[in-house]
């Protein structure tokens, strides 16, 4: 047989086994299945979601409504209850209290301050922040990480604990398997229930979850440092440094830093 003949033998069956291999592999791995898709939960995003589920690409279409949520909360502008995506919000207070509480907050989009203690923030603020998460869902029930920031943001940052059961309730309905749904779901109760110390238990069984977002684990170390608890504040921001997430981990690293100059003892 001639050298080029057994050349483009070798390449045939090559390209025969890749293509054998391939089969094999996407035969074991089929395609996720998603519920069926009943309506667009926010209408301003609606010919966006209803384009990811014609063409199939509705984790993809979650993965993009997620980023619209991180906007969302990381603009100041949409705690103010006249903002264009705050047409919902409660008209108690005026729009210059809110914007006199929400600015005063250098970092308001990462919960930096006062996530452990928001009863002075204005129930107004994000009025859409619940639906972004339910948009999300709609797209991707197994895309867990909405519900779990959403839920953390809304009960220890905003105060408002109602919507934070109800996001969990509806991630429940989506991934009932998904346990963690339940583990913060009693640390948020027990946080509305000001006990404390359970709502400590459940959130140190949460930081132990990979998954746990960093600012559920802000949200301990905040506690912890009401507490006078600055050794176990050292340590959550240490993992917190070591975090994904660029913000959260320059944040712990200064946040260490100005615990070493105040604590050197780490007490």
């Amino acid at each position: 047989m001639p050298v080029r003949r057994r050349s483009e033998s070798a390449a045939l069956f090559l390209g025969t086994a890749v293509l054998l291999a391939a089969a094999w592999v996407v035969g074991r791995h089929p395609a996720p299945s998603f519920p069926l898709f009943q309506r667009p939960t926010m209408e301003d995003f609606a010919v966006q979601d209803m384009g990811a589920v014609v063409n199939g690409a509705r984790r993809l279409g979650a993965d993009l409504a997620f980023i619209e949520l991180l906007q969302y909360y990381g603009s100041p502008g949409n705690a103010n209850p006249h903002h264009p995506h705050g047409r919902r919000a409660l008209a108690s207070r005026t729009i210059e209290e809110i914007e006199e509480r929400e600015t005063s907050h250098v970092h308001i989009h990462l919960g930096h301050e006062g996530e452990a203690d928001s009863t002075d923030r204005p129930s107004a603020s994000f009025p859409e922040l619940k639906d972004y998460a339910f948009r999300a869902g709609s797209l991707d029930p197994r895309f867990h990480f909405p519900y779990l920031f959403t839920a953390g943001a809304l009960a220890f940052n905003l105060n408002r604990v109602d919507e934070a059961l109800a996001v969990l309730d509806d991630g429940v309905r989506g991934d009932p398997s998904f346990w963690r749904y339940q583990l913060y779901a009693g640390a948020i109760a027990y946080r509305k229930k000001q006990d404390m110390d359970k709502a400590i238990s459940r959130l140190e069984e949460a930081v132990l979850d990979p998954e746990c977002p960093s600012m559920v684990k802000n949200i301990l170390a905040n506690i912890y440092r009401k507490q006078g608890n600055f050794k176990r504040v050292a340590e959550i921001y240490l993992d917190m440094a070591n975090s994904r997430d660029k913000s959260y981990a320059s944040f712990a690293v200064d946040r260490l830093k100005e615990l070493a100059a105040r604590h050197p003892a780490g007490k």
